[in-house]
């Protein structure tokens, strides 16, 4: 039986992996890590690949290691330094984060821990829990069990948001559909339309107007909005997370995170990148919303847009990001149903103030979001959730009543 298993190898689940060999007497062969794919944050660097991401949203004193100066210690060190961050919030390149990523990774052997599968469902045992798994081994799956002490559940955003439009449409694809995106841009379409208005969308007009010049036409539904952070910073500093905390209604708690996120909002460099291109001539930008879509004689797609346009494309690319919820988690309603564990509506843990969902049993990342706040899920997030987990594993010293100040002061009063 392993001490901790830890479902999900991304950003959350090597975070934690790493604290744990660095600050806790844990060790390698006592962790076990859970995720479909070959290595640990590839979903990460597939999908910011995707993107075409330069720099990092967030600063860089967010990082995978521990402690506030990794990132930088690291760009000095191995990288050349100073060059590697971008505006006053010191935002890391991508290539300067993978490399990190990629080198603490190497250091602490976590790849050794990685086991390719999915985790389909998990039930008590003595001493802890099973996790029954579909193992990935190439084109076939067969089925195994891992048992551990603890468990952490730190599994990110998987559900693509297809618009119903979209839904069965011939040439559409969701840019993180890895394989699919891949294949059709290897035919190299003429003319290709991107659909979205956030940063996902944003960042892969720019990429695509390099590689296809004027080829590219960015279609959004509404007004961009420019924030340097997808939620304010109110939430790193704590203040936010009190009145989050206050509020005792999960339901209410769960309208707070998702108004407090930024959705569809990015940075000034990624407005000022996206608007040289549209000056360029190499993207069209477009205010509109797609309403429908059908195939046309030409083999292409042909989209009709809300103010009633009808425009053809040989390539629709969907960057309109996840589902919110998981309520269609296949993993998260079993270990519900089967565990009896607490939620809201849209299957999101209610936790204590140490995101243990139940004993033993703990959650990072976005199913945090109702106990850490809307930072959660970024990478900030997988250092403040591992801080909680942790605290809940130092003893804590018994003080009887009669040996503290305020019992004296209260009878002397």
């Amino acid at each position: 039986m392993h001490e901790w298993l830890i479902i999900g190898g991304g950003v959350h689940g090597t975070a934690i992996a790493n604290k744990l060999l660095k600050a806790t007497d844990t060790r390698l062969q006592d962790i076990c890590m859970i995720d479909p794919h070959k290595a640990p944050i590839q979903r990460w660097i597939d999908r910011t690949a995707a993107t075409g991401m330069q720099y990092l949203r967030s600063p860089g004193e967010h990082s995978l290691d521990v402690g506030s100066t990794a990132l930088y210690k690291y760009a000095r060190e191995k990288m050349g330094g100073k060059e590697l961050f971008y505006s006053d919030f010191n935002r890391p390149a991508l290539r300067l984060f993978n490399a990190h990523g990629a080198a603490l990774i190497d250091e602490q052997h976590i790849a050794e821990t990685l086991v390719s599968g999915t985790a389909t469902s998990i039930k008590r045992i003595s001493g802890g829990y099973a996790v029954d798994l579909d193992l990935i081994d190439g084109a076939s799956t067969s089925k195994a069990s891992i048992a551990a002490r603890r468990v952490v559940i730190a599994t990110g955003e998987s559900h693509l948001d297809i618009p119903e439009w979209a839904q069965g449409a011939t040439n559409v694809v969701h840019l993180f559909d890895k394989q699919k995106l891949e294949c059709a841009l290897a035919a190299t379409p003429q003319q290709i339309a991107v659909i979205g208005g956030g940063i996902s969308a944003a960042q892969c007009a720019t990429r695509l107007a390099r590689q296809y010049p004027g080829s590219v036409s960015l279609i959004h539904k509404t007004s961009f909005r420019i924030h340097q952070f997808d939620t304010d910073r109110c939430w790193v500093r704590g203040n936010c997370l009190e009145k989050l905390k206050a509020e005792t209604d999960y339901s209410k708690r769960e309208k707070i995170v998702d108004k407090a996120r930024l959705y569809g909002s990015f940075p000034v460099d990624v407005r000022d990148a996206l608007n040289t291109a549209i000056l360029n001539e190499s993207v069209c930008c477009r205010q509109d919303a797609v309403v429908a879509a059908r195939s046309s004689a030409s083999n292409g797609i042909e989209l009709q847009l809300e103010s009633g346009e009808r425009q053809h494309f040989d390539l629709v690319i969907l960057a309109t990001g996840f589902t919110r919820g998981f309520a269609n988690d296949v993993f998260i309603s079993s270990a519900i149903a089967d565990l009896g564990l607490p939620c809201t509506a849209t299957n999101m843990p209610i936790t204590d103030k140490y995101l243990r969902w139940s004993q033993d049993l703990f959650v990072s990342g976005r199913l945090a979001e109702l106990t850490a706040g809307p930072f959660a899920r970024n990478i900030f997030g997988a250092q403040a959730c591992m801080d909680r987990i942790m605290r809940s594993l130092r003893p804590t010293r018994f003080k009887p009543r009669e040996l503290q100040y305020y019992h004296y002061a209260k009878k002397r009063g």
